[in-house]
């Protein structure tokens, strides 16, 4: 998840706030990533209602970022919706089938 302040109380993450956090997310994720490659985001990429700052974030990300939704996606913004080359709630992929909830081996 991104954008949650409260992601402390969730796990440990190694940061001392979100900004730090999503400034690390940031460099690791561009200096990987270029704009031709295509990126699978496998859901829950925020809580319900941050939009704002999903927006910021999200679209300073390189690549053509392909969403399967969550349970946590709120995508009813259309700002949002425009940050990501496709959102989808389910995604099939050669030899695996991508759900938002789990990775099945095609059978």
């Amino acid at each position: 998840m991104f954008c949650d302040s409260q992601l402390k109380k969730y796990d440990k993450r190694p940061f001392e706030n979100i900004e730090q956090m999503h400034d690390y997310i940031k460099k690791q994720w561009n200096r990987k990533v270029t704009n031709a490659d295509t990126v699978y985001i496998l859901g829950d990429i925020s809580m319900r209602g941050r939009s704002e700052a999903l927006i910021a974030f999200m679209s300073v990300l390189k690549g053509k970022k392909i969403l399967v939704k969550g349970n946590h996606d709120d995508l009813s913004d259309y700002r949002l919706k425009q940050v990501f080359y496709d959102v989808c709630d389910y995604r099939e992929l050669g030899y695996y089938k991508l759900r938002a909830k789990k990775l099945t081996k095609k059978g």
